[in-house]
C-alpha cells in the first residue's frame, strides 16, 4: 500500500508540473503575441503619420519632391498637346503631316553637325 500512494504522490506532482509547464508556455505565447500586435500598431501609426504628415504639406503647397513636379509637369505637358491636337483648326491628316515636318527638321538639326566628322564606314 505504501508503494501505491507514493506512485499516486508521484504521479500527481508529475501532473502538477506539467500544467505548470503548459501554463508557464501559454504565457510566453500570449507574451509573444502581445508584443507582435503591439509592433504591428506601432508600424501602422507611423504610416498613418507619415500619410497624414505628407498630405498635409501637399495641401498647404510645402511638397517640393522634384520627382512630383517633373510628374505634374510632364502631365500638364501631356494634357495641353492633347487639348491643342483636339482644338487644332487643321484636319488630322494635315497636323500629323506638319508634326511629322517639325520632328524631321528637328533631328535633321543633330545629324548635321555630326556629317564632317564621319569615319566614312558606311557603304
Amino acid at each position: 500500500m505504501n508503494k501505491f500512494l507514493k506512485g499516486l504522490l508521484g504521479a500527481g506532482l508529475y501532473l502538477l508540473e506539467q500544467s505548470e509547464l503548459a501554463s508557464r508556455s501559454a504565457r510566453e505565447r500570449a507574451v509573444d503575441q502581445f508584443e507582435d500586435l503591439r509592433d504591428s500598431a506601432e508600424a501602422r501609426m507611423r504610416e498613418a503619420t507619415r500619410r497624414v504628415s505628407k498630405a498635409s504639406r501637399a495641401i498647404q503647397g510645402k511638397d517640393d519632391s522634384p520627382l512630383t513636379n517633373f510628374l505634374l509637369f510632364t502631365a500638364g505637358f501631356g494634357v495641353g498637346v492633347g487639348a491643342g491636337l483636339l482644338f487644332a483648326p487643321a484636319s488630322g491628316a494635315d497636323v500629323r503631316s506638319a508634326m511629322s515636318g517639325k520632328v524631321q527638321e528637328f533631328t535633321g538639326k543633330f545629324k548635321t553637325p555630326a556629317e564632317p566628322y564621319s569615319t566614312g564606314t558606311r557603304g
